[in-house]
């Protein structure tokens, strides 16, 4: 392992041991757009968009790159939101790229039955099929709800459910404000105290070094990059930890343009292979080292893989 650190996101992820993450808010949500539930048809048609930006990394990877959607969250428009991105990759790229798709997945794994460890197998299954196209790109879509993307584990009440009532007021004082809210919330003591924006960073971080821990074991000696889908606020706090040396404040935020992430805006996160990270975001590169010690403290066997069987959803 070397202490290199490299100038961006781009040159880390020219190397071979470096791994890729691709966050984006889910899209515009809104009433139900056929076979996209929680998106509105505004949203699926934004998806679609950003989906050429996925499409424009994928041609630009090397041979053998296994893109991995995985990282949602329990709400709908999440896993809505990878749907729309991978059926446009497959509508455009078409034969060029192998598609490991949900349906496929969940067709054979009706053989071993619809639970955790029926859907490993399966998916090893096919991971080990793909020894035998070692150049062919690759998409799987494999989402997964982690459960550091999800709200409710980091802003909800005492029922664990519905927004807690600080959460609820900060809001209100705010209204449709959202970028205001961000900006208070990192500068508040009161809320930095209930809801930890640090910490909210560092478990999304180990969620995601968790499932990039279980690709590569899936798919060793082939480059990997991982797409996530979240949330605003969530995404934010990521976002601003990495930019502001692991640090979140307002003046952290401000380094990030100081504005909510918009609906499907992606940012492109790396990790080389002396645990450095690399965010790239709204035109900028920010360098984090791995002096921070934010990568690399997560289980190797990819434990926190509980919620595979939701992809049966």
């Amino acid at each position: 392992m070397t202490n290199q650190t490299y100038r961006n996101l781009e040159e880390a992820v020219s190397q071979s041991n470096s791994i890729e993450f691709l966050t984006t808010r889910h899209s515009k949500s809104g009433e139900d757009a056929p076979s996209y539930p929680g998106l509105s048809q505004d949203g699926v048609e934004m998806a679609r968009s950003r989906a050429e930006d996925m499409i424009r990394i994928i041609n630009d990877s090397p041979d053998g790159t296994v893109l991995l959607y995985g990282g949602i969250s329990n709400a709908p428009r999440t896993g809505a939101t990878a749907k729309a991105y991978i059926d446009e990759m497959q509508k455009i790229l078409g034969d060029n790229i192998y598609f490991v798709r949900k349906k496929d997945i969940k067709k054979r794994t009706k053989a071993y039955g619809a639970n955790p460890e029926g859907y490993m197998r399966t998916i090893k299954e096919m991971a080990s099929e793909l020894k035998f196209k070692p150049n062919q790109k690759v998409v799987v879509e494999l989402p997964m709800p982690l459960k550091s993307f999800c709200y409710e584990t980091h802003l909800a009440g005492p029922d664990g459910k519905t927004d807690h009532s600080r959460w609820t007021q900060l809001h209100a004082d705010h209204k449709k404000d959202y970028s205001g809210a961000i900006a208070e919330w990192f500068s508040n003591p009161e809320l930095i105290k209930l809801f930890n924006p640090e910490e909210i960073a560092r478990r999304q971080i180990k969620d995601m070094e968790t499932l990039a821990n279980l690709s590569k074991k899936l798919f060793p000696n082939r480059p990997v990059k991982i797409g996530f889908v979240g949330h605003s606020f969530l995404l934010d706090a990521l976002q601003t930890y990495l930019a502001n040396d692991g640090k979140i404040s307002r003046e952290g935020f401000e380094k990030i343009g100081g504005k909510v992430v918009d609906n499907a805006e992606l940012a492109r996160i790396a990790v080389d292979e002396g645990n450095n990270m690399y965010l790239q975001y709204r035109g900028k590169d920010f360098v984090l080292d791995s002096g921070k010690g934010l990568y690399g403290l997560a289980e190797n066997d990819a434990g926190a893989i509980g919620g595979i069987e939701n992809i049966a959803r």
